[in-house]
């Protein structure tokens, strides 16, 4: 047996960890970082920067609209089919596909840009509806979530989920008061670890709360409200 399954954490553990770690990397460059930098500055090129920002919005805003509509019928979908893992894998397949696709669209081509974005969200999002419902109680992500995940099952998941919190409090004083390039990049960090803990805690809290023979559908209300948070 690989040393790495006898660290204390079983191989599906560690599956998800590594699932969530790459989820995570997808929301913190691609959303956050690539996307709507290039969308400015490439897709959008020679235009206006308030045209740019007005259209950079309007890609958030429909990208977000279309998974708020769609997570609920994904979720009851999840609770009444067996194959879960196989949608996880079919939706992750799309995020993949049309992130990649980006590459090819070229510059000035917003409305494509735009187009291809919906479709990566529409994947991402729609994996991640039935990866929550297949992840009941269990403390997942990578690395910082492993940590977190400890936390979790020695003082509790609200005890966790409400130091995570504390810290991005203290980030965002900290955000206002720093003058260093080299305070930005450890506070990007911290806030790249917090995250993906209280991401992990956060849904293991939910799912204590939800009936456990609708996961799906309850995870898809809990990410169309994300999402609607999105559009506004």
């Amino acid at each position: 047996m690989p040393r790495i399954w006898k660290s204390g954490l079983d191989r599906p553990v560690w599956s998800w960890a590594l699932y969530d770690w790459a989820s995570s990397a997808f929301a913190t460059t691609v959303m956050a970082g690539f996307f709507p930098v290039f969308f400015k500055t490439y897709w959008s090129r020679g235009a206006d920067v308030s045209v740019s920002t007005l259209r950079l919005g309007v890609a958030v805003s429909a990208a977000s609209l279309t998974v708020a509509v769609l997570a609920p019928v994904l979720g009851a979908i999840a609770d009444g089919s067996a194959a879960r893992r196989a949608f996880l894998l079919w939706f992750a397949g799309i995020g993949i596909i049309a992130t990649a696709g980006l590459f090819f669209v070229p510059g000035g081509a917003w409305l494509a840009a735009a187009a291809v974005y919906v479709v990566a969200i529409v994947g991402f999002s729609g994996a991640n509806t039935f990866y929550d419902s297949l992840l009941i109680t269990q403390f997942v992500g990578f690395p910082a979530s492993l940590l977190f995940g400890k936390l979790g099952e020695r003082a509790g998941a609200r005890t966790g989920i409400l130091i995570g919190i504390a810290v991005y409090a203290a980030v965002t004083v900290w955000g206002y008061r720093m003058h260093s390039v080299w305070e930005f990049y450890v506070l990007a960090g911290t806030v790249g670890l917090v995250q993906g803990g209280v991401q992990s805690l956060s849904r293991s809290y939910y799912a204590r709360l939800i009936p456990r023979d609708r996961p799906a559908q309850f995870f898809g209300f809990y990410n169309m409200l994300g999402r609607f948070a999105a559009v506004l």
